[in-house]
């Protein structure tokens, strides 16, 4: 108990938190960089919680905590975790081939296993890798044909170099759905967004879902609708969420309810490392000033909208960034509010305790 105690004392009061976090992010939103809502929770509660601007410019509808905005790319940690959940059941293995689950694949790719998909590490080069998605999976063709598959060999050895691939995740969306029988969505629903309450998020498919942001473009004289079809991006980009969906689904990732304690430790894993920490399954690991891991990310980017995610273990703490602006730099938004979120944890802010203000 008289541990507690000091460790309340120590940390500075959460006005002091909310009150950096804002006036940051309302800098950004008056550069149009930013519009959209923060999230940064401790210990699975939420400490600052905020909207800006709106969820569609050209109507005036104001931004809210609840609004669900596109997460583009940080549907992989989604997908991740599917093959995971598959691979914890027995259905499969991350060394399979992915000519065991996609029998149509070409002769080139049979070294390239599962794990390379989930590492950006397979050596496919991705143009020609698109081009064999479209053609296979008609239903997933967007805007101009790239032209017929031709049959190339792989840029590198599987394993050997990191190629950021949101083709390799199709595949994966692809082997999730011929495993388990299920449409990609339809699993997700099933087995992680139904199961752990995330009612306000789910899969995009060309339809403004009720509830959510409209991406924009705040470029021109007036502000326009600028978004990305989503067929095109399946396992890649085409979940969308809330930010309170998005702390449920962090908290799930501390406990076995969905992975296991293996599965969990490979997603947070450098399969392949790198100058700034490495890549795990869905996530990047990036380094702290003493050189060793201090924190999970990835961020979102794409026509419309932004988002990043970071997760501090050590710390028990999360921040999700969702935006729907398109800007390109979604990573220093998200590193804003880290540095933020660290000043905050030394108390650099003071030292007044136990008395912490509701989120908004």
């Amino acid at each position: 108990m008289i541990l507690l105690a000091a460790c309340l004392l120590a940390l500075p009061p959460v006005e002091a938190l909310d009150a950096a976090i804002d006036a940051y992010l309302r800098g950004e939103v008056e550069q149009k960089r930013f519009s959209g809502v923060i999230l940064i929770a401790k210990d699975g509660k939420p400490l600052v919680r905020r909207a800006y601007g709106y969820a569609d410019w050209t109507k005036r509808t104001p931004a809210t905590p609840e609004t669900a905005f596109l997460l583009y790319s940080n549907t992989k940690q989604f997908t991740a975790a599917a093959i995971l959940m598959l691979r914890d059941r027995g259905k499969l293995a991350l060394t399979d081939p992915i000519g065991r689950h996609l029998p149509d694949c070409p002769p080139e790719w049979e070294p390239v296993t599962l794990h390379h998909l989930l590492s950006h590490t397979s050596g496919i080069e991705i143009d020609n890798l698109w081009s064999w998605v479209y053609n296979h999976y008609p239903s997933y063709r967007e805007g101009p044909r790239l032209g017929p598959y031709e049959r190339k060999p792989l840029l590198s050895k599987p394993g050997e170099k990191f190629q950021y691939s949101n083709g390799g995740y199709m595949l994966l969306a692809q082997v999730i759905a011929r495993v388990s029988g299920e449409e990609f969505p339809r699993f997700l629903e099933e087995e992680i967004f139904g199961p752990l309450d995330m009612t306000h998020t789910g899969c995009d498919r060309d339809a403004v879902t009720p509830g959510r942001a409209r991406g924009h473009d705040l470029s021109g004289a007036s502000p326009s609708i600028q978004e990305q079809p989503t067929h095109g991006i399946v396992g890649a980009g085409d979940v969308y969420s809330t930010v309170d969906d998005l702390l449920k689904w962090d908290e799930a990732l501390y406990g076995d309810k969905l992975l296991s304690p293996a599965s969990r430790e490979a997603m947070f894993s450098p399969q392949f490392k790198t100058a700034r920490g490495g890549v795990g399954y869905g996530w990047f690991l990036r380094r702290g000033p003493d050189g060793e891991i201090s924190h999970f990310q990835h961020g979102g980017g794409g026509t419309g909208f932004t988002s990043v995610l970071i997760r501090r273990p050590k710390d028990h703490a999360y921040i999700a960034v969702l935006g729907n602006l398109g800007y390109d730099t979604e990573f220093k938004l998200g590193d804003g509010c880290r540095e933020r979120l660290d000043a905050w944890l030394a108390g650099e802010h003071g030292r007044r305790g136990g008395d912490a203000a509701p989120a908004r």
